[in-house]
């Protein structure tokens, strides 16, 4: 692997309202599609020998939207899949932060109610991200969400949690690695965005 592509899927209504999507497969809007629209425009030019998605409908019509470009076949992967939030879906995110603790130690180990702990997620994230280390692909680019994503950027560049936790990633941003021969994950886009604005 030499270099990684992470997209955020464009915006659902469940986006636009603040609610919680979690593993509930909502579509994308209007301004989703013209979202996704934008960023394969922005990607077209490049060469990706790989393309991974998750595959709930709004991150894999961004991949498709996207792959118009590229013609790869989409590789679903279920690893991909947003973090669940279990009772919480389809809540207002405002509802969840209310009932996590403030600090982080204590967070890491909250259980949500039929769904999936901080702890669980980062199992999750650090084993997607040995598994995209060991990938032979020289480019290759994944498209999935905002739950996922923060906890595998941790992973590839050894950030603690307070640090990746509370990392932007607007929908359809662009976060961008190269890797070294030496081992080391360089970031030279994390959330950017600029197509959307």
């Amino acid at each position: 692997m030499n270099f990684l592509t992470l997209v955020r899927h464009g915006e659902t209504d469940f986006n636009r309202q603040g609610r919680l999507q979690g593993q509930t497969n909502t579509p994308l809007n209007r301004d989703g599609q013209q979202q996704a629209q934008r960023v394969a425009e922005v990607l077209k030019s490049q060469t990706f020998d790989g393309l991974w998605s998750s595959p709930l409908d709004r991150a894999l019509n961004t991949a498709i939207t996207i792959n118009e470009h590229h013609q790869l076949p989409i590789q679903t992967m279920e690893v991909l899949i947003e973090r669940s939030f279990g009772t919480f879906e389809g809540l207002p995110v405002a509802q969840l932060r209310a009932h996590e603790p403030d600090d982080m130690e204590s967070l890491q180990d909250f259980v949500i109610p039929g769904g999936e702990s901080i702890a669980q997620l980062q199992q999750r994230a650090r084993e997607l991200a040995d598994r995209i280390r060991a990938e032979p692909n020289e480019h290759l680019l994944i498209v999935g969400h905002a739950g996922l994503f923060r906890p595998v950027i941790g992973a590839l560049l050894n950030w603690p949690m307070d640090r990746w936790f509370h990392l932007a990633q607007h929908n359809t941003c662009l976060n961008s690695f190269r890797f070294d021969e030496d081992g080391q994950v360089v970031a030279y886009q994390l959330n950017d965005h600029q197509h959307c604005l």
